[in-house]
């Protein structure tokens, strides 16, 4: 089974943004996807997936 995870990143900085995602890929998380909005402030979703580790 799965679990996700979903962070919002309201970095314009896109040196942040590969950052992020390049500690949760060493924590074994995979990017499932993003998604970019403006409203009120410009930001991104960004999803993970992995493996979820049984007990």
């Amino acid at each position: 089974m799965k679990e996700y995870k979903v962070i919002e990143v309201k970095f314009k900085n896109k040196n942040k943004v590969e950052e992020i995602m390049n500690d949760m890929a060493k924590l074994g998380w995979e990017l499932t996807c993003m998604s970019y909005w403006s409203g009120w402030s410009t930001g991104l979703l960004i999803a993970f997936s992995r493996e979820r580790k049984e007990d």
